[in-house]
């Protein structure tokens, strides 16, 4: 553990004890395993859409594409949208405020009125609320009447992982209540974590203790993804349109990929998201595989099977 995140994280038990007086309400297992519904033939499909200039024609593309979501939503459903709001860094740091107003529009559009945008960022940047405000959510959260929930101000609930390399974490306990969860990752560099995408943006729905405690504290990359076995996702929606090459999660050297993804396998889109970020691995030394399998989260998701197991599993569909 670096000193800088030593002295941040003596800051966060000293001065934001507040968040974590509701820490531990009880245990209990993770989600239920959903079965991937943006499937053909028993491969996982991954759209990977060229943006045009109407973004949100382009992510409507991206979702069609691998079957729309008449082939996992109802309008009936309550949805827990998860962006990037670790930070309150510029896009790509953090979900550009257009695209999160277009995924809205999306399932608006389809009917779905019950939609909730929720996080928790990270230490260096709490509390959520005031990114939320920096970054425009609240002000977007009521131009289009959806619901805002900043996690570390409610109830965490412990999650049995049965994981041999991470401890028990606790999680956002609301997470429980949606009857679809989706997840809006950007693609970038992690200083941490060498990359970030669907798998790490799990960390969001965590209690801000254990991030410190549990995950950072060593081999990051094989915990993200034992992370996400307590939670099962039902779309991932990815904004690689602008990403960073060196750095991150906050700040690095930008470069225009010009992508949007989607899928409903987090360990498929990152492994085709990975395939596009390791063109750029000259730029930095986090990057230092020739192979998405080769780096350890996806190697592990494969292996403790979130969805697929190997990248024969996958069917990309570009446009």
């Amino acid at each position: 553990m670096s000193s800088d995140y030593a002295n941040r994280a003596k800051k966060y038990f000293k001065e934001y004890r507040q968040f974590d007086t509701h820490h531990t309400v009880g245990i209990r297992n993770p989600m239920k395993k959903k079965p991937n519904l943006f499937v053909e033939k028993d491969k996982a499909l991954v759209s990977r859409v060229k943006a045009a200039k109407n973004l949100k024609k382009t992510v409507e593309k991206a979702i069609n594409l691998i079957g729309g979501l008449k082939k996992s939503f109802k309008k009936s459903d309550s949805i827990l949208l998860i962006p990037n709001y670790n930070s309150d860094n510029p896009y790509p740091a953090s979900t550009d405020i257009k695209f999160l107003e277009a995924v809205i529009k999306i399932l608006q559009d389809f009917g779905i009125k019950d939609i909730t945008i929720g996080n928790a960022s990270g230490i260096h940047w709490l509390p959520t609320r005031y990114v939320f405000e920096r970054m425009g959510v609240l002000t977007l959260a009521k131009k289009l009447n959806v619901k805002i929930s900043c996690f570390e101000e409610k109830d965490w609930l412990m999650v049995n992982l049965n994981s041999d390399v991470l401890s028990n974490v606790s999680f956002a306990k609301e997470m429980f209540d949606y009857d679809k969860i989706v997840y809006l990752p950007c693609l970038k560099t992690h200083r941490r974590a060498r990359f970030t995408m669907s798998l790490k943006l799990t960390m969001g729905l965590t209690c801000l203790k254990h991030r410190i405690l549990n995950i950072h504290s060593g081999n990051i990359e094989e915990k993200l993804a034992d992370l996400n076995k307590a939670v099962y996702p039902d779309l991932i929606i990815m904004d690689a349109r602008k990403i960073f090459v060196t750095g991150g999660p906050d700040t690095g050297k930008e470069k225009t990929l010009g992508l949007i993804y989607a899928s409903g396998d987090r360990a498929a889109i990152d492994f085709v998201g990975l395939k596009d970020l390791l063109k750029y691995k000259n730029e930095d030394n986090l990057l230092d595989k020739p192979n998405p399998e080769d780096y350890d989260q996806i190697k592990r998701a494969f292996k403790i099977g979130l969805g697929i197991k190997n990248k024969n599993q996958i069917k990309v569909i570009n446009s």
